[in-house]
């Protein structure tokens, strides 16, 4: 899906961005050890790409729309 809306939109993406970070980000944030504007700061590249494919900023959605309270969101359910 986000390829096709990358396609469709013509921006580029980036795609499970916990992945590419090289420290555990995604538990330190669940756990609220690093706060989500320290994560941003230190990881602007990530933020920087228009369209962001990542499912586990699902359980930090507060934060992410605190960061980026303008932002359009787009939400995928899969139907098992």
């Amino acid at each position: 899906m986000t390829a096709l809306l990358a396609k469709a939109t013509g921006k580029p993406t980036i795609i499970d961005i916990f992945c590419r970070i090289p420290y555990p980000a995604e538990q330190a944030l669940l756990n609220k050890t690093l706060s989500f504007p320290c994560f941003i700061a230190d990881n602007k590249w990530v933020f920087s790409k228009p369209l962001i494919k990542e499912p586990g900023l699902i359980f930090l959605l507060e934060d992410l729309i605190a960061c980026f309270p303008d932002s359009r969101m787009v939400f995928f359910l899969r139907d098992p």
